[in-house]
């Protein structure tokens, strides 16, 4: 499963689930543990209820990039890092992107993407926020 997030529209909240596009709109379905779960050969499984469609801001849904902070946090598309670099101890800070031409996770600095690879073999990095809640992070 490719795991989405969104900030819901009736109370800002971020959530995490399923991404949909339904008539225009972007929802987060978000799946309730063991809520009416029933198990059909073997294999458990949940029924799909509309209350569990959670419509998010447009802009704000990313996905999960499938790889932790030094602290254990998720991270996800437009998250914003710093990063201590492991033997200079230079600093960078960046936002987490899809980079198209080489089809990778990466961090997006000045001029440049930095591969997650690299920043995960010589930096030690912490996901600090996100472009939608703190923009100013990236100043």
């Amino acid at each position: 499963m490719k795991a989405y997030r969104g900030q819901r529209i009736d109370n800002g909240e971020w959530v995490n689930g399923f991404h949909l596009f339904i008539d225009g709109q972007h929802y987060i379905y978000a799946p309730i543990e063991g809520f009416c779960s029933y198990n059909f050969n073997g294999e458990d499984r949940e029924f799909i209820f509309a209350d569990n469609f959670i419509e998010v801001h447009p802009k704000t849904v990313g996905q999960s990039i499938g790889l932790k902070d030094k602290d254990g946090k998720d991270g996800w598309k437009a998250d914003i890092v710093k990063g201590i670099h492991k033997t200079t101890s230079e600093e960078i800070t960046g936002e987490i992107v899809w980079d198209d031409r080489f089809y990778l996770w990466g961090v997006q600095l000045e001029d440049w993407t930095m591969p997650f690879k690299c920043l995960i073999d010589c930096y030690d990095f912490e996901i600090i926020g996100n472009i939608h809640e703190n923009p100013e992070l990236l100043k």
